[in-house]
């Protein structure tokens, strides 16, 4: 149970690392490419 508990919470972890990466790479091609990047 406690083992089961661990894994979940280091998946949640590696989720949240990966949005925020996922998140920042997008800003930097808005910011790259201005507001047509929006579009």
């Amino acid at each position: 149970m406690t083992t089961l508990a661990n894994l979940v919470g280091r998946l949640g972890v590696a989720v949240q690392r990966a949005a925020a990466g996922r998140y920042t790479e997008q800003r930097e091609r808005i910011l790259r490419t201005g507001a047509a990047g929006m579009i």
